[in-house]
């Protein structure tokens, strides 16, 4: 019994794919050229670009505070956008409340479209559009998070069970009734949380988008770099792992309640 298991999963097929699956990280491995050797040797670099950082520059701290405040409201901003734009693109790319299949596929494209298109290229265009500053930043991210947010939510509005959905059917209720009471009470506690979870990616995603000068603080921390002004650059490293952790835990905790 326990060969007869034994040579089902020893399969010439399972084999073939197990040789393949070693081949390709083989492959990958050399591509990106990975050497144990020369990371641990780097480390020393790293240590002494730490040690030239230190102490902070925490005379700058008004101007760090100021932008990573900003950046949280490029982050909120570009939250908000995308929930209201993507939600009814939701309904549209949902199989059971599209109103036509060339509508669900139509949709569909586009918000894998969106999602598939990086913040970084968004941002590159914007700033090219409305010059640099938050706007652009906000427009990027907001372009990018209703591509995601739009996808998982139509997988939400199709998952929803159809108990409900036929018990207001039966009173008469119309179409947008069914969705409004029958689907969307049921998905509500899922979509607060992606929205919190995105909120989190997109203030993360901001301060990098600041590097190509989409506002926030990463544009204030790459020239900072640029000018060899460590002491300032780990001041603005403080100020972004604050604030990320604040926002990570302040998530957790709500979290936390909701269970």
């Amino acid at each position: 019994m326990y060969n007869q298991s034994l040579k089902k999963k020893l399969k010439p097929i399972n084999i073939i794919k197990l040789v393949l699956f070693i081949v390709i990280i083989y492959k990958s491995a050399i591509v990106t050229k990975l050497n144990p050797i020369t990371f641990f040797q780097g480390i020393e670099n790293v240590v002494a670009l730490v040690v030239r950082m230190l102490p902070p520059n925490w005379s700058v701290w008004k101007q760090v505070l100021s932008l990573s405040i900003e950046t949280i409201y490029i982050a909120i901003m570009a939250t908000t956008l995308a929930i209201l734009i993507s939600f009814p693109l939701a309904l549209l790319a949902a199989k059971n409340t599209t109103p036509h299949l060339a509508a669900y596929h139509l949709t569909r494209n586009l918000l894998n479209f969106l999602r598939g298109v990086p913040e970084l290229i968004f941002a590159l265009l914007f700033v090219v559009a409305v010059g640099m500053g938050p706007f652009a930043g906000v427009l990027a991210l907001s372009t990018h998070t209703i591509g995601v947010l739009g996808k998982i939510f139509a997988e939400y509005i199709e998952e929803a069970r159809l108990g409900p959905q036929e018990a207001i059917i039966s009173t008469g209720a119309s179409r947008l009734q069914v969705i409004c009471y029958g689907i969307v009470p049921q998905i509500m506690p899922n979509v607060l949380a992606m929205i919190f979870y995105r909120f989190e990616v997109n203030v993360r995603s901001a301060t990098v988008l600041g590097f190509v000068g989409a506002g926030g603080i990463g544009f204030y921390l790459l020239t900072a770099m640029r000018l060899l002004n460590y002491s300032t650059s780990i001041t603005c490293i403080i100020a972004i792992l604050l604030m990320v952790g604040i926002i990570d835990y302040v998530g957790s905790f709500i979290r936390l309640k909701r269970i």
